[in-house]
C-alpha cells in the first residue's frame, strides 16, 4: 500500500468486520508496525477519519486512547494508520476461559478507562460504542492490564447529539438510550459499567439482543426509574405506562403486547431473568484461586463490590467506577506491571 507519506508493506490480517478488515503492516524504511484498517465504505472511513480529528488534542499514552498516525485512500479504501496493540478484553475473556477476572485486575482496567473518559469528556467528546472488544491491551506480556480505548468510528461532540438517537449495542445500550433521553458521558459510563461487571462475573450481565428484555431485567433486578426521567423520555411509553386512574398512581412496566403495540417492535421470546442474589455465589471462587496466584482482596471487598452493584446500574455505573478508582480498595500489585 502505497501514499504520499511512505509505502506500508502489508502483512497478516488481524481481523475483519462490517467495515472492512485490519491488517498488520510494516512501514518500509523503518522497523516500525502498524494497523492499518482499511474501510470500504469511503464515507464511513472519512466519518471516522473526521472522529479521530476531535480527539487529536489529546495525548493518546496519557489517556489511554489509540494512537492514530494518518490516514489516506488506496483504491476504493479509506485507510486509517494506529498503532498495533495486543488483544481486546473480549479476546482475553475467551482465551481465560470466561473465568472472572482478579479483582486488581478489574481495578486497574477501570482507572485507565475512567481516565480516557475523562479526558474525552474535557473536550465534550462522546464514544458511544464503549465494549469488551473496544477496549485492547497494549501487551499483556510485557505490561500486564495496561489498556486503551480504541474504535471512535461512532464518536460524536456530545452537542451534536440528537435526543431519541440510538446508539451502543443493546447489551451495553445505557436506559438513557433506550429511554430517548439527553445523552452524554453518563451513557458511556454505563456502557463502562457493564464492561467491568463483565470482568467481574466472566460472561455480560445483560445477555439480551432486544432492548425490551434489557430494560424487564433491570426493573427486575432495581426497580422502577424515578418519575422524572421517565416522564421527559421520547420513548418511555414504549416500555412503561403511567397508571393515574387508580388508588395510587404511578408508572408499570409495559407487557410485550404493549410494548409491541406501541414499539412496533415484536418480543421474540422472554429470556429467564437470572437471580441478583445468586450471582453473589461469584465468592466462591476466592475460595478455589481462580484466575492468578496474585493476593486475593478480602472477602469483605467483594461483598462491598456486590452491594455497590444494583446502584450503580440504576443510577449509572458511577458507584461502582468510583469504588474501584478510590483507596476503598487497597492497591494490590500485579505480576510484571511496570506501567
Amino acid at each position: 500500500i502505497d501514499n504520499d507519506l511512505g509505502i506500508y508493506e502489508v502483512g497478516k490480517f488481524l481481523g475483519e468486520g462490517a467495515f472492512g478488515k485490519v491488517a498488520k503492516c510494516s512501514k518500509l524504511g523503518s522497523n516500525e508496525c502498524f494497523a492499518i484498517k482499511m474501510v470500504d465504505d469511503m464515507d464511513a472511513g472519512m466519518d471516522e477519519a473526521k472522529a479521530i480529528g476531535l480527539i487529536k488534542s489529546l495525548d493518546p499514552d496519557v489517556n489511554n486512547l489509540l494512537k492514530f498516525h494518518e490516514s489516506f485512500k488506496y483504491l476504493k479504501f479509506m485507510c486509517l494508520v494506529y498503532e498495533i496493540l495486543d488483544q481486546s478484553l473480549e479476546s482475553l475473556m475467551r482465551k481465560n476461559s470466561f473465568r472472572p477476572t482478579h479483582l486488581c485486575a478489574i481495578r486497574a482496567i477501570a482507572q485507565q478507562l475512567l481516565v480516557a473518559l475523562s479526558a474525552l469528556k474535557s473536550i465534550n467528546v462522546f464514544h458511544g460504542d464503549i465494549k469488551l472488544d473496544n477496549i485492547m491491551m497494549v501487551n499483556q506480556d510485557s505490561t500486564p492490564y495496561k489498556v486503551k480505548l480504541i474504535d471512535f468510528g461512532l464518536a460524536t461532540d456530545s452537542w451534536d447529539l440528537q435526543l431519541g438517537a440510538l446508539v451502543q449495542i443493546v447489551p451495553f445500550r445505557a436506559p438513557q438510550v433506550s429511554l430517548g433521553l439527553p445523552l452524554g458521558v453518563g451513557a458511556d459510563m454505563w456502557s463502562l459499567g457493564v464492561v467491568l461487571a463483565s470482568l467481574y462475573f466472566g460472561k455480560l450481565p445483560f445477555t439480551y439482543d432486544e432492548e425490551y428484555d434489557t430494560i424487564r431485567c433491570v426493573v427486575q433486578w432495581f426497580g422502577l426509574p424515578e418519575d422524572e426521567p421517565l416522564f421527559e423520555g421520547l420513548f418511555t411509553s414504549e416500555f412503561f405506562t403511567f397508571e393515574k386512574d387508580c388508588s395510587k398512581p404511578g408508572w408499570r412496566f409495559n407487557s410485550p403486547s404493549e410494548y409491541t403495540q406501541k414499539s412496533g417492535e415484536a418480543v421474540r421470546r422472554l429470556n429467564t431473568i437470572p437471580d441478583l442474589d445468586q450471582m453473589k455465589e461469584i465468592l466462591g471462587f476466592l475460595e478455589s484461586g481462580f484466575v492468578t496466584s496474585n493476593p486475593h482482596p478480602s472477602p469483605q471487598l467483594h461483598h462491598q463490590l456486590l452491594e455497590t452493584f444494583p446502584p450503580f446500574l440504576e443510577v449509572g455505573p458511577v458507584s461502582l467506577c468510583l469504588l474501584l478508582w478510590q483507596h476503598k480498595m487497597p492497591y494490590c500489585p500485579l505480576k510484571g506491571a511496570s506501567w
